[in-house]
């Protein structure tokens, strides 16, 4: 008869959690060793499989670990009557909140980091994540236009394509380059100038 599957320990789950998000972070997805990991954790591999069917799982609740750190208020500003300078000064104060937050620790840089990995599997963490950054950016854009903030002579869906592609690329470059002020102002001037009216 199979023994009852315990919960892990929350300190080994930790320690196992942070070990995997330097190891992902550092090596993408495919190079990370699973038993780098396990090693560092001094996890057996058996001990490891009664909690994770694989390394895709355990990637899972990296991101998950990750976005739980993210401070509950980091919403965007709600734009809805914001117009022209406002709409855009409220969007630089987001950004330097979220800068801050992202400067403020390397689990939360490394977390940013893995969400971008070009060999990240589509981990349901993954998927709800995109999902909400994408509500979110789509309700930016709709509230910049209605309120005059935003060029609204570009077809909507394209405006979308255009700030979705430059959103990430300019999150990924902020990322790789430590979370400068200056890299962040010239991302934030990226869009700026794609977006504005």
């Amino acid at each position: 008869m199979a023994r009852p599957k315990l919960p892990l320990d929350p300190q080994r789950k930790k320690a196992l959690v942070d070990a995997a998000r330097d190891e992902f972070a550092a090596n993408g997805f495919e190079r990370s060793s699973l038993n780098r990991i396990l090693i560092a954790t001094d996890f057996s591999k058996s001990s490891f499989y009664h909690y994770f069917p694989d390394k895709e799982a355990l990637f899972d609740a990296v991101l998950e670990a990750g976005v739980a750190e993210l401070p509950n208020d980091l919403r965007l500003p709600d734009l809805a009557a914001a117009t022209g300078d406002e709409f855009w000064e409220r969007l630089r104060e987001f950004d330097v909140k979220l800068q801050a937050i992202v400067s403020s620790g390397s689990a939360v840089l490394a977390t940013g980091t893995l969400l971008h990995l070009a060999d990240a599997p589509r981990t349901p963490t993954l998927v709800l994540f995109e999902r909400r950054m994408l509500r979110e950016l789509d309700r930016v854009l709709r509230a910049g236009r209605r309120n005059g903030a935003i060029d609204t002579t570009i077809p909507l869906a394209l405006q979308r394509r255009l700030l979705i592609a430059v959103a990430i690329e300019a999150d990924k470059w902020v990322l790789k380059g430590g979370v400068s002020g200056a890299a962040s102002e010239a991302a934030f001037r990226a869009i700026y100038r794609l977006l504005a009216r």
